[in-house]
Formats: structure tokens, sequence, C-alpha cells
């Protein structure tokens, strides 16, 4: 996918070392513009629940960014085939927005409000709040690329990709851009003017 080697297995096996999930299959599903996307379906254990943030942090301590999967799906039961086999074809895709945050939290900043447009245009969603995630609303490594180049041009600061991956929600994104901007305006060394004699 984009140029990465994905294990699907490796994947599958890690989620499924997780205590409480039953079951998870992970496939390559092509999005709404084409694009491919790595989707997770889980069947938790009975009796048991597990938020799809737990399963992305239990997998960012182990896995490279672009090995976690875009979308999670949590099911009751994973389809099968007459053979006994998964059907992949059965199962659903995920929800367009992939899951926005439960509540919707407006920019407070002036770099969160530019942050809200920048991700509204490279993932081409409306409504983006302070709290979603770049990865859960369809971002991905590539377009990962190009919202680093749009943060470069509109904010001025070289923002490294791992940060990204490492502070996906866009309230944890203006945070650093607003920490590397003030470490930016530290090192800068005010010029020194003549004095003018009177």
């Amino acid at each position: 996918i984009r140029g990465f080697r994905i294990e699907l297995g490796e994947i599958e096996a890690l989620l499924a070392s997780h205590p409480q999930i039953w079951e998870t299959v992970v496939i390559v599903r092509d999005d709404a513009t084409g694009d491919k996307r790595l989707v997770a379906y889980i069947v938790p254990q009975s009796e048991k629940t597990i938020t799809i943030n737990e399963i992305r942090q239990f997998l960012k301590a182990q896995l490279p960014g672009y090995m976690i999967p875009n979308a999670f799906v949590i099911l009751d039961a994973l389809p099968l085939t007459a053979n006994g086999k998964i059907d992949s074809r059965a199962l659903p895709p995920p929800e367009s927005s992939s899951e926005p945050s439960d509540k919707y939290v407006a920019p407070r900043t002036p770099i969160e409000d530019i942050l809200v447009t920048v991700w509204s245009e490279v993932l081409k969603v409306e409504k983006v709040g302070i709290n979603d995630n770049f990865f859960e609303l369809g971002g991905h490594s590539l377009l990962a690329t190009k919202l680093v180049a749009q943060i470069r041009d509109r904010l001025k600061v070289e923002l490294p990709l791992r940060q990204l991956f490492n502070s996906a929600t866009l309230a944890e994104l203006a945070q650093g851009i607003e920490q590397l901007k003030q470490e930016k305006s530290d090192t800068i060394i005010p010029a020194i003017l003549p004095r003018k004699r009177k």
C-alpha cells in the first residue's frame, strides 16, 4: 500500500494477542476515492468491551504507523462462507467518517483554526473537531506528507512526520506546533541596532 509492504497476518496476530479480542481479520479496502485503506474487523471476547482508541494505542506501541489500520469495525461475529471460511465480501464497509469523536469541539486557538481548514482540505472531510484523529478520519502516510507540506506553507513550521504519527489528534498536533514555533522564536537572536547619538 503506497509503497509499503504490509503483512496483514502480522497485524492480525498482534490484534489476536490482545486479551480482550476474541478474533479478528484485517483486509485492504478501496475507499470512495479509490485509495487503498487497511480495515481491521474485531470480535471482542464475550462480556468484554474494548474501545477503538485502546486498540489503536495497543498497535501503536508495537507497529510502525503505516501498518496501523485506518479504520476499525467492531462486530458480534465474523461472517463465514458455507465452508466455514471468513467471507470477506460480507464484511461491512467502515462508516464514511470512520468514527469521528463523540463530541465535536470547535477550534479554540488560531493554530487549531488553521489546522481544521488544512485537515478538511487534505482529508476531504467537512467537519473536523480538535479531538478528531487524523488516521481515524481516513488519513494515511501519503496524506500525512501532504499535510506536513501544507503546515509548512501556512504555519511556517517544519513538522517532523513522526510527530503526526505520535500526536494524531488535532489538539495534540496544535500543541506540538505551538512548541515548535516557541522553540524557533527562542533561537532567533534579535538584531543589534546601532544607537543614534544625540
